[in-house]
């Protein structure tokens, strides 16, 4: 018991609060991987920092706690972003995290990633409780804390990225750990704010076939199957959340033929990578990091693909065609 109150009061000196704290930053820097985001993320850590403060009374617990829940966000994003390239985001708690087969499936294969994580969890848990154990409560009034939150907090917008104000979504692909899912908060808006998205639905006309005049050719040599990839559009029906969606895609039926969905590992993430699994069978998700990469590693690697059979499979990177990929005999 000495020895536990001899280990607080080193936890809980200024002086160590500081070197955790300038640790921190330094960390914050290699989460960010620049420097121009890092002020908003440190200023995350400061106004929730203040608000345990302010419940609190705690200043050592506050600050510790406040390192260490920013830092579990910042580790789960990061995880999420070498596996997606794309950082976590509060989308992930709303509509990711309903679906039971998403559990089943991170469970199987993730397994390796999950645990450490939960351990940590508790870990940091466990140590939570323990500071807030030692650390004796400041004798600051109510009305003190709630002036030093709402000054840190203030700190929040003033240096919130201005490149997250331009364009969130490319914010989100360039591995911003540490602020990224705070950042996405400001998507909030998208999922209470009524759009008109279903009143242009509505007031879409049917529309006749195309009218079935090209000539390709013989039609023996033609393809049984056409895979259609609209990079900016999907069928409002397969999305019940959307009202009046189904039959959307009907009024532009093909004369001839059945539609039907196709179903692809990826989203929300490269074109090229949903590409390349469909064409060589491989799973992008099997490569981790280097997924975004495999259209130029995997180039004159592959002997058959679904579309040009025995061959060499040739690649192009995304500046050579918008989809990222092509094959040739």
């Amino acid at each position: 018991m000495v020895q536990l109150q001899g280990l607080g009061r080193v936890l809980c000196h200024p002086l160590t609060l500081a070197v955790v704290s300038l640790a921190g930053v330094f960390a914050a820097g290699r989460a960010e991987h620049e420097w121009l985001s890092v002020p908003f993320s440190l200023a995350l850590v400061a106004a929730l920092a203040g608000l345990l403060f302010l419940a609190s009374g705690r200043l050592a617990f506050s600050v510790y706690l406040a390192w260490m829940g920013i830092a579990f966000v910042t580790v789960v994003s990061a995880i999420k972003f070498r596996l997606k390239g794309f950082s976590l985001h509060f989308y992930d708690t709303v509509f990711v995290s309903r679906d039971p087969e998403v559990y089943r499936f991170l469970l199987g294969s993730y397994l390796h990633l999950i645990a450490p994580v939960i351990i940590a969890l508790g870990l940091g848990i466990g140590a939570a409780v323990l500071l807030f154990r030692i650390d004796r409560k400041i004798g600051w009034p109510v009305s003190a804390r709630v002036l030093v939150m709402a000054a840190l907090v203030v700190l929040v917008p003033l240096t919130f990225p201005a490149e997250a104000s331009k364009d969130r979504y490319f914010y989100y692909m360039q591995g911003r750990h540490m602020s990224a899912f705070f950042v996405s908060l400001l998507d909030l808006h998208n999922l209470v704010v009524e759009s008109g998205f279903e009143k242009r639905l509505q007031a879409v006309a049917p529309q006749p076939p195309f009218a079935d005049t090209v000539d390709c050719g013989d039609r023996a040599d033609l393809p049984d199957v056409f895979f259609v990839l609209s990079e900016s559009q999907s069928d409002p029906g397969y999305f019940p959340q959307v009202g009046n969606g189904a039959g959307f895609l009907q009024r532009f039926a093909p004369g001839a033929g059945t539609p039907h969905q196709m179903q692809v590992e990826t989203f929300g993430g490269g074109t090229w990578i949903t590409n390349l699994s469909l064409m060589t069978g491989l799973s992008a998700t099997d490569f981790g990091w280097r997924s975004p990469y495999l259209t130029i590693t995997l180039q004159d690697k592959g002997r058959r693909s679904l579309a040009g059979g025995a061959g060499a499979l040739r690649i192009s990177d995304c500046r050579d065609d918008a989809d990222g990929l092509f094959v040739r005999q």
